[in-house]
């Protein structure tokens, strides 16, 4: 019985020590560090407490880019290579051990040198005319021989376009419903984050697109007391278009002018469609423009009211004689070029001036 006894206070006895014993502990101020490609130096701060005297730290890595430059009580600096991989982050650790048991593990992230696709415009807005558009983009920190990718797109039948290694070269067709319409084109290129360039088409537009030029859908100067809109000399077609838009060139009247109908009556309106270069028919890009007729002076009578239109140039010829491009019911088909002087009246057709 004594011996039970004695056996028992041993251990309480034991138990008394051991709970009076601390064990040591490794304090992190940070358990992840994150550095960029270039590498340079990272201060790993740290408490160790209940300090053993006798143990020692010992801060350790088998990563071939980080080296252990030094460390003390308080602190560990390390250093991290260069990252030259164009396409993958990577990640290491350090580990911190005091003594036999105590360890602690700190993650090293470091990024890559990562490409950047950087577009113009990442949203492009087209009205529903039948147009195209160039759409560049650039790459900072482009990787060698590597150009952004697009081939993994699916376009809609509205939509083509072809990536020339310096943009997207977008091209839309003519959209006839009453519903606007997108789509999204998704650029890859390695190591970089994917690059979205927004195709949005609606469904008005205040000009039609013929021969790559944008015409206004009426006549200058149309009102309830002018459904042919008005006539104008040179100087007046000048500056009669509204603002962002001009008189058309001798050129761009006669491309628009190369297709056309036969003379027609449009809501009381007597005159002709044209589809510029492309072979008329109802389905093609078309304007109309009415007959409107010529007068010569500010107080001349009206000639050809209903039976030809005759439409001012924004140009006149060496000479100083204004260009004209002029057609006439049943005289001849088709259009014709006239000179004039600057005292002769037509009708006006402005264009988009961008």
């Amino acid at each position: 019985m004594k011996r039970i006894h004695f056996i028992v206070i041993g251990l309480i006895a034991a138990a008394a020590v051991s709970c009076g014993k601390q064990s040591s502990e490794i304090s992190l101020t940070s358990e992840t560090f994150t550095i960029g490609y270039e590498g340079g130096k990272i201060e790993i701060g740290y408490d160790i407490r209940n300090h053993v005297p006798g143990e020692r730290l010992i801060v350790t890595t088998d990563t071939p880019w980080l080296t252990v430059n030094s460390y003390n009580r308080t602190k560990a600096t390390v250093s991290v290579m260069e990252n030259f991989s164009r396409t993958e982050p990577r990640e290491a650790r350090i580990t911190l051990t005091y003594g036999s048991e105590e360890q602690r593990t700190v993650v090293i992230r470091q990024d890559y040198r990562k490409a950047v696709i950087k577009l113009d415009n990442p949203t492009v807005n087209f009205d529903n005319q039948k147009q195209s558009l160039m759409v560049a983009y650039e790459v900072t920190e482009p990787v060698p021989e590597a150009t952004p990718d697009a081939s993994g797109n699916t376009a809609p039948e509205w939509l083509k376009f072809y990536n020339t290694g310096n943009g997207l070269y977008l091209s839309v067709e003519r959209n006839l419903s009453e519903e606007e319409r997108s789509f999204d084109i998704v650029l890859k290129y390695p190591g970089a984050d994917n690059a979205c360039l927004k195709v949005v088409q609606g469904t008005d537009s205040e000009y039609m697109i013929i021969a790559e030029t944008k015409w206004a859908k009426q006549n200058c100067g149309i009102d309830e007391s002018n459904p042919y809109g008005k006539l104008y000399n040179y100087d007046e077609a000048l500056t009669a278009c509204p603002d962002g838009w001009r008189a058309p060139t001798r050129a761009e009247m006669s491309r628009l002018c190369t297709r056309y109908s036969d003379f027609e009556e449009v809501d009381g309106i007597r005159g002709r469609w044209f589809s510029g270069e492309e072979t008329y028919s109802t389905q093609a890009t078309r304007i109309f423009l009415p007959a409107r007729g010529y007068r010569q002076g500010s107080d001349g009578e009206v000639m050809e009211f209903s039976e030809g239109g005759h439409y001012i140039c924004g140009e006149k010829d060496k000479a100083g004689n204004v260009h004209v491009i002029y057609f006439q019911y049943l005289k001849f088909s088709g259009t014709k070029p006239a000179l004039h002087d600057t005292e002769f009246y037509g009708s006006l057709r402005c264009v988009k001036a961008d």
